[in-house]
């Protein structure tokens, strides 16, 4: 849309927003079936096994694009000193969106068009 989102992308069978955000340290989403963290990781996932969810991308064209992201637990990443970027972290965020925070960002190239939609130019577009 004008703004960068992807107000068509599905999600667990729900349609929602979807957006990129260099600047979330995690995936941020909501999902039930998922264990959360105790009080020291409070907003983070924390399931007691290596997770794989997958979210379809849907832009205003009607392209569309399937991405998986891993999750594993906060307090396990988080546990490990030596790191401060984790390529499986998520954490929650309420149920209209998605997040695709900084991990997205990892091992694959992203590009960013500009609006220029002011100036009868295209509208904003992200491509992977």
């Amino acid at each position: 849309d004008p703004f960068g989102n992807m107000a068509n992308s599905v999600f667990n069978g729900t349609t929602m927003q979807a957006f990129f955000d260099s600047g979330s340290n995690a995936y941020f989403f909501a999902d039930s079936s998922l264990a959360k963290c105790g009080s020291n990781f409070a907003g983070f996932y924390c399931p007691s096994s290596a997770q794989t969810r997958s979210i379809t991308l849907g832009g205003l064209s009607s392209t569309r694009a399937s991405v998986s992201i891993g999750i594993l637990s906060a307090s396990t990443l988080f546990g490990n000193t030596s790191n401060y970027a984790f390529n499986d972290l998520a954490g929650q965020i309420g149920s209209s969106s998605f997040d695709l925070g900084l991990p997205f960002f990892y091992g694959r190239h992203v590009y960013y068009g500009i609006d220029q939609t002011l100036s009868g130019g295209q509208a904003p577009y992200v491509g992977f």
